[in-house]
């Protein structure tokens, strides 16, 4: 299994979640031809962990999650759900934050997370 894997089904998994945002957790980026509220992942950098010795013995994967919604309330309910589910599964919270897109007129708060494999 990869850190997305873990990520992708601590998500998918998450009943309080998913009455917020359906199935509609994904990768990357939100089809075009979904609508609001959704979930969005992507994979900001991996660290490697290294013995004394040189030898790899795992990696920090480092995500963030992208809670759209479009109000306010509903995204920072969402990124609550979201930070829930994946603290419960050992990902390990680092930071939290609120945007807004007027491209497209939605409101985001942002959840950054480490894990490691």
């Amino acid at each position: 299994m990869t850190a997305e894997t873990d990520l992708y089904d601590a998500l998918d998994a998450d009943v309080p979640l998913a009455a917020l945002v359906g199935e509609q957790i994904y990768p990357d980026a939100v089809p075009q031809d979904k609508p609001w509220p959704a979930v969005v992942y992507q994979r900001g950098g991996t660290s490697p962990v290294m013995t004394i010795h040189g030898t790899k013995c795992g990696e920090w994967a480092t995500f963030q999650i992208f809670c759209v919604a479009e109000t306010r309330g509903s995204a920072e309910a969402i990124a609550t759900a979201v930070v829930t589910a994946l603290l419960s599964a050992n990902f390990q919270l680092e930071d939290r934050s609120a945007g807004y897109d007027s491209n497209v007129d939605v409101h985001t708060v942002t959840v950054q997370v480490q894990y490691f494999t």
